[in-house]
């Protein structure tokens, strides 16, 4: 613990100089250059089963978002509370597969989801998603984390 306070107070003396500060290697190359994991915080969230609209994301300033409640198939149509450049993860704990809704009509416009595709996603039970957010330009982009070794990248469009 007293090495964490160290750190910190290294990290805010170096900040008021104006230096780049490095987390695991010694030559920095921005304000903070991480060489290593980040832990984010976690939220649950509870969906329903069947279609879930303009879920919002800024009732708790989190990252990670823990999906319980479905008890069979269950639809994304819509986030609210972008954050610019904000990463958000969804972990589906449920048993019964995820569908991301391509512009679902139950979704405010500025809320819908453009996949890309021209159809719905479906990801299976267990897996999870990341959001890149993009608001000025209204994108997302999507990671399926849910097959194992493999990541597939889609560009999402928030529909304004």
């Amino acid at each position: 613990m007293r090495g964490f306070f160290f750190f910190l107070g290294m990290l805010i003396l170096n900040s008021s100089f104006g230096q780049n500060v490095g987390i695991g290697t010694t030559s920095p190359k921005a304000k903070l250059d991480i060489n290593g994991d980040v832990i984010f915080r976690n939220v649950t969230i509870t969906l329903v089963d069947g279609p879930n609209e303009n879920i919002n994301t800024d009732t708790a300033r989190y990252s990670h978002f823990t999906i319980v409640g479905p008890a069979t198939v269950f639809e994304m149509g819509g986030i609210t509370g972008g954050i610019d450049g904000r990463m958000l993860t969804f972990y589906n704990t449920s048993a019964y597969l995820m569908v991301i809704k391509h512009l679902s009509a139950g979704s405010i416009p500025k809320n819908q989801i453009h996949t890309g595709t021209g159809i719905d996603l479906s990801l299976s039970s267990y897996s999870s998603i990341i959001l890149w957010q993009h608001i000025m330009n209204g994108i997302l982009l999507l990671q399926d984390c849910g097959m194992p070794m493999a990541m597939t990248s889609i560009i999402l469009i928030l529909d304004e």
